[in-house]
């Protein structure tokens, strides 16, 4: 573990670039050291540490894909206002974009929602910072808006399994059929 960590892991702390704004610096400092966003949304190489020439493109992580947050306008957040990605961050929904959940939900729940609007921004400064990695290998974003209220959604409507299984346990019923496990 001591080598693994002194290749990939060193003990530095953060220091600030001077060529960029405060603004930039804090969110750099935010982004990479405090809310360690490239955990989840770097991927790794086999022997595990984060890759850089992809840094932010997204990853699957606990099961969950991590989207892209570098600034590529198709597959990445370049596309997004920074009304949205305020929202987004502050409270885990950005109108036309959809909600966090699993690590992201739990990320924005017990820490991003706690941070200031201007700590927010500065996030939203440095991200927009990243150099856009283009991830066409992974699944587009909706092309459609997400819908207002989850109500609004259409999944019910579409997946038609979900009435043939409800037919199918009405016929068994009134057969009087064992469930099919």
């Amino acid at each position: 573990m001591a080598a693994w960590s002194f290749l990939y892991s060193p003990n530095r702390r953060f220091e600030p670039n001077a060529d960029r704004s405060p603004e930039w610096n804090r969110g750099a400092y935010v982004v990479e050291a405090l809310a360690h966003c490239g955990e989840c949304h770097t991927p790794r190489t086999w022997h595990r540490p984060s890759t850089t020439a992809a840094k932010f493109s997204g990853a699957v992580t606990a099961g969950w894909r991590a989207f892209n947050i570098s600034s590529d306008r198709a597959t990445g957040i370049g596309a997004w206002s920074d009304e949205d990605l305020e929202q987004y961050l502050s409270t885990g929904h950005a109108q036309g974009h959809g909600s966090a959940a699993g690590p992201m939900g739990e990320a924005v729940d017990a820490s991003l929602h706690h941070l200031s609007k201007s700590d927010i921004d500065a996030m939203i400064t440095y991200l927009r910072s990243i150099p856009a990695v283009s991830t066409p290998g992974l699944p587009s974003p909706k092309i459609e808006p997400a819908p207002a209220a989850p109500k609004l959604g259409v999944a019910a409507d579409v997946d038609p399994r979900g009435k043939q299984s409800s037919k199918a346990r009405a016929r068994r019923v009134t057969t009087g059929q064992a469930p099919v496990r």
